[in-house]
């Protein structure tokens, strides 16, 4: 990463390196967020037993008035499940995000079903941590990427 001061070299921009660098960063994270998605949309059960992506496929970037759902899916008791999914650090801003979906789940389908929340993240940011302890319809589940490596001969 490049970290060069104001004015470090007379007639260069540095802004365009700060630019460059963070719209890589955030290229490489939604990236992620697609892979991951993917991923978890294969067999959604892998992250609780019984979960099935809402009415098939279409449980994959679900549109709402807030937004796009990452994936929505229903549990083995017939439940709304809202699954928001952050590559690197889910920060607080993600539980208004979530709860946002999550209304406008209510509000399209039923007052009556029960509708909850879950962020899928590496690492969540403490604040974050704090304001889900309080929330029982909201759960975090971090995940981890574990590379093999196979010698080809």
């Amino acid at each position: 990463m490049f970290e060069l001061k104001e004015n470090a070299i007379e007639g260069f921009d540095t802004t365009e390196i700060e630019n460059i660098e963070y719209e890589d960063l955030e290229a490489t994270q939604l990236s992620l967020e697609r892979d991951l998605e993917s991923f978890i949309s294969e067999d959604v059960s892998t992250i609780e037993d019984g979960l099935s992506l809402f009415n098939g496929e279409t449980g994959r970037q679900y549109s709402v008035e807030s937004g796009r759902i990452d994936l929505l899916a229903r549990d083995k008791e017939g439940g709304i499940v809202v699954v928001e999914l952050k590559a690197g650090e889910a920060k607080d801003a993600s539980l208004t995000q979530i709860l946002s979906y999550m209304e406008d789940i209510k509000t399209k389908y039923t007052k009556e079903e029960k509708i909850r929340g879950m962020i899928i993240a590496h690492a969540f940011s403490p604040r974050l941590l704090k304001a889900v302890a309080f929330l029982p319809s909201i759960e975090l589940l971090k995940y981890k990427v574990k590379f093999d490596f196979i010698r080809l001969e």
